[in-house]
């Protein structure tokens, strides 16, 4: 599977009121096979309205909406997953000093497909970032975000996608970093009787041999637990690659 984006926008400030407004194309591509009826384009508009109240606390308030269009107009089951998306959430922006930076935001969305078999779905929006800082060589990250993502199911709409991931992060010198995460992640299929509860910790660790060629080696473990018999899985993976860079 492949997946490619372009955003285009711009913010104007008027004063501590800043006004933002971005356009997005996002493409998914499956490399052939049965999934390949499942290619699309999904294009999208963003408008956010933020204030600021002091240097540490910025609220704000955001809609946005979307077309997604497949490349075929019915997928391997039969189904036209067309669709349109709408979503409103409010949040607030914190950065108490350069050691802690985050942001937190809820709403709603909801998105409605072309095929009347397919129900329309809808789930509060839940997404928040904290980034701490505790030395100038290590970097704490706390993620959670809501995603409403189509489903592959034969019956399913949608998948209601939620993460929560920790990641640390640690420059023992200026050429070895290594990493550590952890995550958990749920899936509720809308349409059909399927929840599915994954779990995944990992390390990666990198090398810099000089300013343009990085070593990398990574390991993950990842766990997936269904209520669908014969869906649960494990899975261990290591990688070892070169990644070039100016």
């Amino acid at each position: 599977m492949s997946t490619y984006g372009a955003t285009l926008g711009a913010t104007q400030k008027f004063g501590d009121l800043s006004l933002g407004l971005h356009g997005s194309i996002d493409r998914l591509q499956y490399s052939g096979g049965s999934l390949a009826s499942d290619d699309y384009t999904d294009y999208g508009l963003k408008l956010r309205a933020g204030y600021r109240l002091s240097e540490a606390l910025q609220p704000f308030a955001e809609v946005a909406g979307d077309l997604r269009r497949y490349d075929n107009s019915l997928d391997a089951s039969g189904y036209d997953r067309a669709s349109y998306g709408v979503s409103g959430k409010a949040g607030l922006r914190v950065s108490f000093s350069q050691m802690l930076t985050g942001e937190a935001s809820a709403g709603y969305g909801v998105r409605d497909y072309r095929d009347a078999r397919l129900p329309e779905v809808g789930a509060p929006l839940v997404d928040a970032s904290l980034i701490w800082s505790a030395t100038p060589l290590t970097t704490v990250t706390l993620r959670t975000a809501t995603t409403l993502a189509d489903a592959v199911v034969a019956g399913a709409s949608a998948d209601i996608n939620r993460s929560y991931t920790i990641n640390l992060d640690h420059a023992f010198t200026e050429r070895i970093k290594l990493g550590l995460s952890g995550g958990v992640t749920t899936d509720r299929y809308v349409g059909i009787d399927e929840r599915d509860h994954s779990y995944n910790v990992g390390v990666i660790g990198e090398y810099h041999l000089s300013r343009e060629i990085v070593l990398k080696a990574s390991f993950t473990h990842q766990q997936l637990t269904s209520n669908l018999p014969g869906s649960s899985y494990k899975s261990d993976t290591a990688l070892i690659g070169v990644r070039l860079q100016r």
